[in-house]
């Protein structure tokens, strides 16, 4: 669930250790696929997390089991994650698959410039009682899973 007045944000993260760290990105696009809402559009934004957390032990307060996130929800811009999105998207209503393009942050985590701790999708507004849901990577519906799709090349 992301939105209702920022008081709902999502992680996401994904294990590229398969990619050689000299690879060139030449595209990533994170995918999802959302299946619920409150009734009205949002726009959400995408950020890169500064820290390392669990994802069963991720909560509001805590990144992981006994390390506190700096402020509650992932939300200090700089230790948490960072004060740039990497993107912004607006919806147009749900059954319907989101493209965000990470190209340049996965390029990052490959050659190791900065650490994969993963992306936080954060509605954009602190007003705005609009909410979505989206299918996680535990959803029943193996083809609904967010899923980051890569496009490189190595020397």
């Amino acid at each position: 669930r992301v939105g209702y007045k920022q008081q709902y944000g999502a992680i996401l993260h994904f294990d590229l250790s398969s990619i050689p760290s000299n690879a060139t990105v030449s595209q990533a696009v994170l995918k999802i696929y959302a299946k619920g809402w409150g009734g009205t559009n949002m726009t959400f934004e995408t950020y890169r997390i500064l820290r390392s957390s669990t994802a069963c032990q991720a909560t509001w307060n805590v990144a992981q089991t006994g390390h506190a996130w700096a402020t509650a929800g992932c939300a200090n811009t700089v230790s948490d994650r960072s004060a740039t999105a990497e993107c912004s998207t607006t919806t147009t209503g749900i059954n319907v698959w989101y493209s965000l393009n990470l190209t340049e942050l996965v390029q990052d985590w490959v050659s190791g410039a900065t650490a994969n701790n993963g992306v936080l999708l954060r509605g954009s507004s602190s007003i705005s009682t609009a909410s979505f849901y989206f299918c996680s990577a535990q959803d029943g519906t193996v083809a609904s899973r967010p899923n980051l799709t890569i496009t490189y090349q190595t020397p």
